[in-house]
């Protein structure tokens, strides 16, 4: 998120997440996600967009594994997600979820589920 936030002092999103993004992924280390990354990557065809014109890695992988991570510890999660649009060449992270059973839904669903969603 800090990638694509603007600098909006509004932007109670952004804030929200950043606030609790030790949270998210709590004692997690990398090597923790080694053999789940290599599951969802077993798992899900397409995941990995190889063609994507932006210079950062694809993290499409590691988020569904970190999610796959923790529920297999038993924790309750949930992908948040604005990539639900299939293509021949390019599954969604959402689609990656379903296929997992983890639950994912859009920011907005998320943030309105918290009542930090602008009711103006």
């Amino acid at each position: 998120m800090e990638r694509g936030h603007d600098g909006d002092p509004d932007d109670r999103a952004f804030f929200w997440a950043d606030k609790h993004k030790d949270d998210a992924q709590g004692d997690v280390s990398i090597a923790d996600l080694f053999e789940p990354v290599r599951i969802v990557n077993a798992a899900v065809d397409n995941l990995i967009d190889y063609d994507k014109a932006s210079p950062g890695d694809d993290a499409d992988p590691w988020v569904v594994g970190l999610a796959l991570h923790l529920k297999q510890e038993g924790r309750k999660v949930s992908v948040v997600t604005e990539d639900r649009n299939d293509r021949p060449e390019k599954t969604s992270v959402q689609s990656a979820c379903g296929v997992l059973e983890i639950p994912a839904l859009t920011l907005r669903a998320f943030v309105k589920s918290l009542g930090i969603w602008p009711t103006k």
